[in-house]
This record gives C-alpha cells, sequence and structure tokens, in this order.
C-alpha cells in the first residue's frame, strides 16, 4: 500500500477512520463543489473590492468561470496529473485558478506571494 509518492501518475491509498469525520467517504474538490453550488446557487461566493466599488460572483457565476477556464487549461493541452503552476499574488483569480486545475485533473503547483487582501469570502 502506496500512502505518498512524488510520481504523479501513482495512485495513492486514502487512509479512512472507523469513525468521526475521517469515516466520512472520500470526496473531489469538484464534488464538493458541486454540492455547494445546488445548496447555494444564487449566494454570493466570492466578493472583491475593484477600484472602490464591491464586485460579487455567486456559486453559480463562479462554477461557470471554473469550468471555462478548466476547459481552456486541457484546451491548451494541459493533460489528466500534469502539473500547473500558479504564479502571482494571492488574490481571487488565483485561489480560482486552484479549482479550476483540479476540474482539468491536473496537479497545481502554487507559488504565491503573500500581501494584503483585497476582497473576502462571505
Amino acid at each position: 500500500m502506496v500512502f505518498s509518492t512524488t510520481d504523479p501518475n501513482e495512485n495513492v491509498e486514502i487512509r479512512m477512520g472507523t469513525e468521526g469525520p475521517a469515516a466520512r467517504p472520500a470526496t473531489t474538490v469538484n464534488a464538493i463543489l458541486a454540492k455547494t453550488v445546488a445548496d447555494n446557487a444564487a449566494k454570493v461566493a466570492v466578493r472583491v473590492k475593484r477600484e472602490g466599488v464591491w464586485v460579487e460572483w455567486t456559486w453559480t457565476e463562479y462554477l461557470a468561470e471554473a469550468t471555462r477556464v478548466a476547459k481552456a487549461l486541457v484546451a491548451l493541452g494541459v493533460k489528466e496529473r500534469e502539473a500547473v503552476a500558479i504564479i502571482g499574488r494571492a488574490r481571487r483569480a488565483t485561489t480560482t485558478l486552484t479549482v479550476e486545475t483540479s476540474s482539468a485533473r491536473a496537479l497545481l503547483g502554487s507559488t504565491r506571494r503573500s500581501g494584503s487582501s483585497r476582497g473576502s469570502a462571505p
């Protein structure tokens, strides 16, 4: 049984517990996002301040953007389990790319600079 690896093509066994949160079935980022959208479609997912004005995206809009960018990554030739690097400040766009990269079934390598937060998640 393999519990950790640096080989992106090797599967890793998920250690599960017998009670509490560790006993819940394994899930994916995409499954969690789909459930969140189903439960909160019209609610605000992301809020950022642009030129002094707050701009908001609902969970439905967030999913649509994630799907669009994931398809673009695949169209650009990103393959399943291939690494994608995100270089930039920790902002809405770089955070959203985390979900979008997962949606494209690629691996994420992130180099984010910490800085002042310009937005907040509700």
